[in-house]
């Protein structure tokens, strides 16, 4: 489905952005990151993925900058801790990502639904078939909602 767009990939809707230089500093970005990394798993946030991504600086050829990804729900918090000439900086991004389901996918979804209520309808009867697929949906919701916020 992806190959027909169904299922795009959209920007996050940034919430928040905040930096502050620190003058005359200098620390380790790895040693900072793995600190925020252990005490975010001592706190046990419940369904929080940690990870490192890559962003560029500037423009294609410019260089990387490593930031710790925090995900979780629809939620990414994007923390960076980098040197800046003699000085230092940290930065947080607070986003939120989209659902990945466009239109056109919606309507294949409504679509299938119809053409399975009709048939349980068809070969359980009316109520009977009308009670299964209410029952089928619910699931189908539940199921859903566990895959996308966690148990």
């Amino acid at each position: 489905m992806a190959l027909l767009g169904l299922f795009r990939a959209k920007k996050a809707d940034v919430l928040s952005h905040w930096y502050t230089p620190v003058p005359n500093f200098s620390t380790s970005t790895q040693e900072f990151y793995a600190a925020v990394e252990k005490e975010l798993t001592a706190q046990q946030v419940p369904n929080l993925k940690i990870s490192r991504v890559e962003f560029s600086e500037g423009g294609f050829f410019s260089g990387k900058r490593e930031y710790l990804r925090m995900t979780r729900e629809h939620l990414v918090f994007d923390i960076c801790a980098a040197p800046f000439g003699v000085n230092y900086f940290f930065s947080c991004r607070i986003a939120e990502l989209p659902a990945k389901v466009s239109f056109f996918g919606l309507v294949i979804l409504f679509v299938v639904f119809a053409v399975l209520l009709v048939l349980a309808m068809k070969y359980l009867g009316f109520f009977i078939g009308l009670f299964v697929f209410a029952v089928f949906v619910i699931l189908l919701s539940y199921l859903a909602h566990i895959l996308w916020h966690g148990p």
